[in-house]
């Protein structure tokens, strides 16, 4: 039984002298939702065209379903994909849309009646409604939801998702988020989502891999890239993160701050502290570091407050319920266990 839908083997590819990934390895698993995130021109898209077989590799080898496919072309790869552009036929209304692919593969008329009406179903489009309606005539989550119908009616090993919803305004973003995974379970079917923004990949994913410049910085569950990033690019770009810069000594850290207690150090001996925001405990003398602060900023956030608060040079973010009171310029103490910080090298 194939366990991976998709694997990437040692996958390079350059453009003239500029090398856009390089040896990518990776091992998705059959019905998985995996997102690869990074920030623009970071190799992403690069990726999600190579699976596809719009672009191929210069080295590495690809397999779908455990199938060698790293020349096949894209035609013969059971590949579905959606574009942020989303690239619907505005000439052709919902039905037609939906049926194009499996009219392409001269599907018998009423099974495509019958496959159309079940993919419009699964998106949440009622097919007596919607099925005559023009592509104009629809919001934008109604036509992200027949792109996806579209893509997912040709019953793909492998459905690709490219930024789909960077078009869409926040709170139809935030829904069709919720969506998406709703239709990836009831279809099981893998999902390869290629995005930016961080809140998509960590609200919809099994697994995530971050990249950067070309080269996969981690893969793990949103929790493990979250609470335990593999790299400093990793922890500042998901989430917020305070960094404070350290030297080891006396068998913890000296910093600008003062002396820090760590679980861990990595043998170098100039190191970057990195503590999230949540992680900071106000008013709190039981920690492993505690220290003096002034409060520079205090920001409303609903059901929390930003504060920023000062320690000798050093600024940093942190984030408490609202319904504690702190104002501006108040002396506060402020601390964290030493197993909340992560060190990496300077």
């Amino acid at each position: 039984m194939v366990e991976f839908a998709v694997e990437l083997d040692g996958v390079s590819k350059s453009y003239s002298n500029f090398e856009a990934v390089r040896d990518i390895r990776l091992r998705i698993r059959k019905g998985e939702f995996f997102s690869i995130l990074g920030p623009s021109g970071s190799g992403k898209t690069t990726i999600l065209r190579l699976i596809a077989g719009l672009l191929f590799p210069d080295k590495g080898s690809i397999r779908l379903m455990g199938e060698e496919v790293t020349l096949v072309p894209p035609y013969k790869r059971n590949v579905g994909m959606v574009f942020q552009e989303l690239a619907l036929f505005p000439h052709l209304n919902v039905f037609e849309n939906v049926a194009y692919g499996l009219k392409v593969r001269k599907v018998p008329e009423g099974e495509i009646r019958k496959k159309v009406k079940e993919c419009l179903e699964i998106v949440n489009l009622d097919p007596e409604t919607y099925s005559r309606r023009k592509i104009n005539q629809l919001s934008g989550g109604q036509q992200q939801r027949v792109a996806i119908a579209r893509a997912l009616a040709i019953e793909p090993s492998v459905l690709l998702l490219d930024e789909p919803l960077g078009s869409l305004d926040l709170k139809l973003r935030q829904h069709m988020m919720s969506e998406l995974k709703r239709i990836q379970k009831t279809v099981k079917t893998t999902f390869i989502y290629v995005t930016h923004d961080q809140s998509e990949a960590l609200i919809m994913s099994d697994r995530i891999a971050v990249i950067n410049k070309g080269s996969i910085e981690q893969i793990g569950t949103p929790a493990e890239i979250y609470e335990t990033p593999a790299t400093k690019f990793v922890a500042e770009f998901i989430g917020e993160m305070n960094f404070i810069p350290a030297e080891v000594y006396n068998g913890g850290l000296m910093s600008e701050i003062g002396y820090m207690k760590v679980s861990k150090l990595n043998g170098a001996k100039r190191v970057v502290v990195a503590i999230r925001p949540e992680k900071i405990k106000l008013g709190c003398s039981e920690l492993d570091n505690v220290y003096n602060a002034v409060i520079e900023e205090v920001a409303y956030l609903g059901g929390f407050l930003s504060l920023k608060a000062r320690i000798n040079g050093i600024c940093l973010k942190c984030l408490t319920p609202s319904d504690l009171r702190f104002e501006e310029n108040q002396k506060v103490e402020l601390g964290w266990r030493a197993d909340d910080a992560i060190v990496f090298e300077a």
